[in-house]
């Protein structure tokens, strides 16, 4: 009869817990970073270095809107929700660099972050002459990529866009 009581009880004590909720937005230094949903895109075809990427600006705080190939980013990406591109220049369906010219050419000033494996003296100029926030050379340590990130934040807040 214990046994069957112990039992009883437990399941009650199972039953009886209030619902689990859901997890906490990222903070950084108590505030919330991301003012109006804005966020960072990532476009890098290597699909181990996209899932670090995404990780490593959770793990900031940061909301990530990852994509693979320029043909997703230019489908489904969202501009005026994003304050920053985190922007691979050897993808696997084009250039990064001509990328971001044909996005300044339509007007979209955000900051662009390029990152390569590849690293050459014509593809450095061509990128510092696109304009680029930063230029990093694969690997590269976590606080190289997040100072461009919270520069083009800092920015954002700066102007006052929404």
């Amino acid at each position: 009869m214990k046994i069957c009581d112990r039992r009883v009880t437990k399941e009650l004590r199972v039953k009886s817990r209030p619902p689990r909720t859901a997890p906490k937005r990222a903070r950084y230094r108590g505030f919330s970073i991301l003012p109006n949903r804005k966020s960072v895109i990532v476009v890098d075809d290597d699909p181990d270095m996209l899932r670090g990427l995404h990780r490593l600006l959770r793990q900031y705080g940061f909301k990530v809107a990852p994509f693979d190939s320029i043909e997703s980013f230019q489908k489904r990406a969202d501009l005026d929700a994003a304050f920053c591109i985190v922007l691979d220049v050897n993808l696997g369906d084009g250039s990064g660099i001509e990328l971001s010219q044909r996005l300044s050419e339509r007007s979209a000033s955000l900051p662009i972050i390029f990152i390569t494996g590849n690293d050459s003296d014509a593809t450095r100029n061509a990128a510092l002459q696109s304009g680029c926030a930063a230029y990093l050379t694969k690997p590269f340590p976590a606080q190289s990529l997040l100072e461009p990130i919270r520069r083009a934040l800092a920015l954002l807040s700066d102007i006052g866009l929404p």
